[in-house]
């Protein structure tokens, strides 16, 4: 009961719209080495462990197998600015890994045993202050060894006037 206290004592929820997702150096995007990006969604994979079934008597039993099954991917969703920047590094970070004419693949590692393919990417979770400054909280997700596995698409719409939005799902090796 402690426990439960302590919690609505400790104050504020955690709000879904306050986060913030910064990459290691995306391949093909010139500028700073690293980038912090305000994303409009994120989707951060359950953690799931595997199972096992079997039956006692007329009761069905099932115990966890030790087997880590979270999925290796997760999504984020942006905004895409006038010059297709993001969108653009994105799209050639993927077909640098794949060429899509040729088909061929390129090496995971370079020759000062860095990956070209490969980056980490981190997402707190924080609060804004009354300036817009970021402050961030206990909350982090790092990802490393992410690589982009789906490059959404979007809508041109004439009719419309809203920003465009894309979705980009990375595969990753490890999430802390």
């Amino acid at each position: 009961m402690d426990m439960i206290n302590t919690i609505f004592q400790a104050g504020d929820d955690a709000l879904a719209n306050e986060f913030q997702v910064s990459f290691g150096p995306i391949p093909f995007l010139e500028g700073p080495k690293s980038l912090n990006v305000r994303v409009t969604t994120v989707e951060i994979p359950p953690k799931t462990l595997g199972e096992y079934e079997y039956r006692y008597k007329s009761e069905r039993v099932v115990k966890p197998n030790g087997q880590i099954e979270t999925a290796k991917e997760f999504a984020i969703e942006f905004r895409i600015d006038k010059y297709y920047t993001l969108y653009k590094a994105f799209s050639l970070w993927q077909d640098s890994i794949v060429n899509p004419v040729s088909g061929g693949i390129a090496p995971d590692v370079s020759e000062n045993g860095i990956s070209l393919i490969r980056i980490p990417i981190t997402i707190s979770s924080g609060t804004y202050d009354i300036e817009g400054t970021f402050i961030p909280t206990t909350q982090v997700w790092s990802f490393t060894g992410c690589w982009p596995k789906e490059v959404g698409g979007f809508t041109l719409d004439n009719q419309s006037g809203d920003p465009l939005l894309t979705a980009v799902r990375f595969g990753y090796l490890s999430m802390r």
